[in-house]
């Protein structure tokens, strides 16, 4: 689980390949869209809370390749289906979570 705000960083790619500099700077501008949607939606959110993301959702709400977005979102601590936010105290946003039995 990561802290909110959250940095998406895409593609370190540093060759001379034109297709490979342009997939990379390709990355960079979905990695940007990513973090900024994400942290706008946390922003708006209660101190101490607990948010998912899933991947394919994040990918649909900012209309790009969901492929690119799973990749990028578990680059930052996400898992294969997305990644799990909170925002505030990490104790008192665990408090809030249903028990399990």
């Amino acid at each position: 689980m990561r802290q909110y705000p959250i940095t998406v960083v895409g593609d370190a790619y540093k060759g001379s390949k034109e297709n490979k500099i342009r997939k990379a700077q390709e990355s960079w501008r979905i990695a940007n869209k990513i973090e900024k949607h994400i942290n706008n939606i946390m922003k708006g959110l209660p101190e101490n809370c607990i948010k998912m993301f899933k991947s394919y959702i994040v990918a649909s709400e900012i209309n790009e390749d969901p492929e690119t977005v799973r990749k990028l979102i578990m680059g930052i601590d996400g898992g294969s289906y997305g990644m799990t936010l909170y925002k505030g105290d990490y104790k008192k946003a665990i408090s809030h979570l249903p028990s399990q039995h």
